[in-house]
């Protein structure tokens, strides 16, 4: 059974991708947070019902509600411009200033 799910115009299908492994920030070209990653397309049951294998397809929460989600927890956060637009290794090297990666060992 498929489970639909989205907001506004958007649909995702609960069966296809996995909420608990994937989890980072989602940048824009000029190396911003614009969204946090929270679930990957599960690409071997995707391809069993469409026949394609489905490459780099993310799920990810807008950053109004991360915004709204910090706010709520009394989080400080900064904003800056998006006009500049970086080289992917410059992005990734700005990305790798803010971004750790977290282990669940149980």
């Amino acid at each position: 059974m498929l489970h639909g799910c989205g907001v506004g115009n958007t649909t995702c299908f609960s069966e296809f991708y996995d909420l608990h492994i994937y989890c980072g920030p989602l940048l824009d070209q000029a190396g911003n947070v614009v969204g946090v990653v929270t679930a990957k397309l599960n690409a071997v049951k995707m391809a069993k019902y469409t026949g394609d294998i489905p490459q780099n397809v993310n799920f990810a929460l807008k950053a109004s509600l991360v915004r709204d989600m910090l706010e709520v927890k009394d989080i400080d956060y900064e904003t800056a411009s998006s006009k500049k637009e970086l080289k992917t290794v410059d992005i990734f090297d700005k990305a790798k200033k803010f971004t750790v990666l977290v282990e669940c060992l149980q």
